[in-house]
C-alpha cells in the first residue's frame, strides 16, 4: 500500500468519525434499555459465564458475542455513561470499513489483467470505502447501540473473507495458515454475533471460484490445506445453528407469529427497494418503519426491480466475462436473505441496517460505472473522477452528521419517525413517553398521541398500557384499571400489562384478583418491581413466609 493511500485512508477514517461524532453522547433509547440498562449479565465480564448467556427476548439474545461486547463497556463506563458505547460502534464501523478497503483493493488486483480497473484497484477502492463508510444510511447501525449486533458480525464476516484473501497471497505455508487460523476465528465469533454470518462460509467458496479457480473441481485441489479451511469454517456454524435452535428469537421470528411468508415477502421486495432508493438518494431515512406489512401496490415495484436484478445475477454466472458480477449480486441476496426474504421478523417490517454490509456491492457497482464512464467521456478524467467524488463525500458527511445530531434528542427522533411513517402507531408511542419524560407538563400532548396511536392500530397494546400510567396520573385511577382490564383480556400473554394491572389492583385494595397476574408475570419476567409489588400483594392476603421469601430475593 502506498504512503499517498494510508494517507487518504486516515482522512476518510477522520471524516468518518467527525460525520457520526454528533451522536457520540446520545442517550440509550428504545431496545438499548432492555438490552443495556436492564441487562443484568452484562454486569459482569470475567468470568464470562453469565456475559456469554443473554437474557430472553431482548436484542442479544442468542447473540452472546455482541452480549459480551457489552459488558467490556460496561466494565469501562457502567451504564450511567453512553459515551463508551457509542464510541466503540464508531470504532468497529472505520475498521469495518478498512477491511472493505482491502477486500475491494485485492479482489480487482486479483482480477484478470486484462480488465482497465486492474490499474486503479487502490483509487476504487479509496472511493467505494468513503462512499460506504460516509454514507447517511448507516446511521441507524453505528448511532442506535444495541445495533452493533450489525457491526459485529460485518466486521467477522469481512474479516473471515480478508484473512481467506490474505491465505491465497501468504508466501509461506506457515503464513498460510495463520490467515486460515484468523479467518475460523473470525468466522466462529461471527456466527456468535448475529444470524446473517451463516452465509459467510459459501461466501468465502464463491470468492474463491470467481476470481481464483479455474474451475469448482479446482477449489477441493490437494496442497495448499483449501478443503480444510472450507470445512473448519461450515463447522463453525454449528454454534449458531445450536443458537437458534434454542429458541431464542422465536417470540419475533418465524413462521407462527401472525404474519404469512407470502405477505413478508412482498413487504420486502418494497424495503429492499426502498433501501436501493436510499443508497442513491438518502432523504427519507427513518428510525423505525413499524410492524404492519406492505399492501396494495407497493411492493409492486420491488418485485420487478428485484426479479430482474436476480435474473440477470443467475445469467451472469454462466459468462466467464461477468462472474465478478454474478458474485455482487449473489452476496447482496445472501446478505439480505435472513432479514429480508421469507422468514418474518414480527417486530420490524423493515431497517436500514439491514443494508449494512450488503450495500458494499451496490457502491462497488456504481463506482465501477462511474470509472467505466468516465474513462469513455475524458481522457483526462482524474481530476473529475476526484473533484466528483469529494463533493459526493462532502455531501454524504453533512447529511450524515446532521441525521447522527437528531440521535441526541429521542424527541427529534421520533417525531420525524412519525412524520416519515405516519401510520406507525409505535412512533406515537415512544414520542409520548419521551414527551412525558421531558416535562410532565406535556401530559395533555402525550395523551393526544396515545391516543392516536390507538386510533391507528387498536390492538397495539403498548400504546393502551402507557395510556393508563396517563390516566393515573391524571388522576383517574378507574379508566386507567378499565384500560389495562382491556389490554390483559385482549392479550393475557402481555406480561408487561399484566404487571402493571396486578400492580394497579394491590394499590386498590384487590390483592386476590391481583397475585395470579403478578405470578405470571413474575414467572416470565422477574423484575425487581412485579417482586416487590407481589410480595405486598401476598403480605395483604396473610402468607407472610411467601412475601418474606421474595423480598429476600429481591435484596439478594
Amino acid at each position: 500500500m502506498s504512503r499517498r493511500c494510508m494517507v487518504v485512508l486516515a482522512a476518510i477514517a477522520a471524516a468518518t468519525v467527525l460525520a457520526f461524532s454528533p451522536a457520540l453522547n446520545a442517550p440509550f433509547q428504545f431496545d438499548d434499555i432492555a438490552s443495556i440498562v436492564h441487562n443484568q449479565t452484562i454486569t459482569r465480564a470475567w468470568p464470562p459465564g453469565a456475559a456469554l448467556t443473554p437474557p430472553p427476548a431482548i436484542t442479544v439474545s442468542g447473540r452472546p458475542v455482541v452480549n459480551y461486547s457489552l459488558a467490556l463497556n460496561y466494565a469501562v463506563s457502567g451504564a450511567s455513561s453512553t459515551f463508551g458505547y457509542h464510541a466503540a460502534n464508531l470504532a468497529l464501523h472505520v475498521l469495518c470499513g478498512l477491511l472493505v478497503f482491502g477486500i475491494v483493493r485485492r479482489t480487482l488486483r486479483a482480477h484478470a489483467r486484462e480488465h482497465a480497473e486492474h490499474g486503479h484497484a487502490e483509487s476504487i477502492a479509496l472511493a467505494v470505502t468513503a462512499l460506504w463508510l460516509l454514507h447517511p444510511i448507516q446511521t441507524e447501525a453505528v448511532d442506535y447501540v444495541i445495533q452493533r449486533t450489525e457491526l459485529l458480525v460485518s466486521v467477522f464476516l469481512a474479516a473471515t473473507l480478508y484473512a481467506s484473501i490474505r491465505a491465497w497471497d501468504a508466501s509461506s505455508g506457515s503464513g498460510r495458515a495463520a490467515w486460515y487460523a484468523t479467518g475460523t476465528m473470525a468466522c466462529l465469533l461471527g456466527m456468535g454475533s448475529k444470524e446473517v454470518m451463516v452465509s459467510a462460509p459459501l461466501i468465502v467458496i464463491l470468492w474463491d471460484r470467481v476470481f481464483h479457480s479455474t474451475s469448482w473441481s479446482a477449489l477441493l485441489e490437494k496442497g495448499n490445506g483449501r478443503r480444510w479451511f472450507y470445512l473448519a469454517l461450515l463447522v463453525t456454524s454449528s454454534w449458531l445453528i445450536a443458537l437458534v435452535a434454542a429458541g431464542s428469537r422465536a417470540e419475533t421470528v418465524g413462521l407462527s407469529l401472525g404474519l404469512s411468508w407470502q405477505r413478508y415477502f412482498y413487504s420486502q421486495a418494497w424495503a429492499v427497494l426502498h433501501y436501493l432508493r436510499l443508497l442513491a438518494w438518502p432523504v427519507g431515512l427513518s428510525y423505525d418503519y413499524g410492524q404492519e406489512p406492505v399492501t396494495g401496490l407497493r411492493g409492486v415495484p420491488g418485485l420487478v426491480v428485484l426479479g430482474a436484478f436476480f435474473i440477470a445475477t443467475c445469467v451472469a454466472w454462466t459468462r466467464d466475462r461477468w462472474r465478478w458480477f454474478a458474485f455482487v449480486g449473489t452476496v447482496f441476496f445472501l446478505l439480505l436473505g435472513p432479514s429480508s426474504s421469507v422468514i418474518p421478523i414480527r417486530t420490524e417490517i423493515a431497517a436500514e441496517r439491514r443494508v449494512y454490509l450488503a450495500s458494499v456491492g451496490m457502491i462497488v457497482l456504481f463506482v465501477l460505472g462511474v470509472h467505466a464512464a468516465a474513462r469513455r467521456v475524458w481522457t483526462e478524467r482524474r481530476g473529475a473522477e476526484l473533484a466528483g467524488l469529494t463533493a459526493v463525500c462532502v455531501l454524504l458527511a453533512l447529511v450524515t452528521y446532521r441525521r447522527s445530531s437528531m440521535y441526541r434528542d429521542p424527541e427529534l427522533l421520533w417525531r420525524d419517525a412519525m412524520e416519515q411513517v405516519p401510520m406507525n402507531p409505535r412512533a406515537y408511542d415512544n414520542l409520548a413517553a419521551v414527551v412525558l419524560g421531558k416535562d410532565k407538563a406535556r401530559i395533555g400532548e402525550a395523551e393526544a398521541l396515545l391516543r392516536h396511536a390507538i386510533s391507528i392500530d387498536s390492538t397495539y397494546a403498548s400504546a393502551w398500557t402507557n395510556l393508563a400510567d396517563v390516566e393515573v396520573q391524571l388522576g383517574r385511577p378507574a379508566q386507567a384499571l378499565a384500560l389495562l382490564e382491556h389490554v390483559v383480556r385482549a392479550n393475557p400473554e402481555l406480561v408487561d400489562a399484566t404487571a402493571r394491572l396486578g400492580g394497579m389492583l394491590v394499590r386498590a385494595g384487590d390483592p386476590v384478583r391481583a397475585i395470579p397476574m403478578l405470578e405470571r408475570a413474575a414467572a416470565v419476567a422477574p423484575t425487581e418491581e412485579t417482586l416487590v409489588v407481589l410480595a405486598i400483594g401476598y403480605e395483604s392476603v396473610g402468607r407472610h413466609a411467601d412475601s418474606q421469601a421474595l423480598l429476600q430475593r429481591v435484596w439478594h
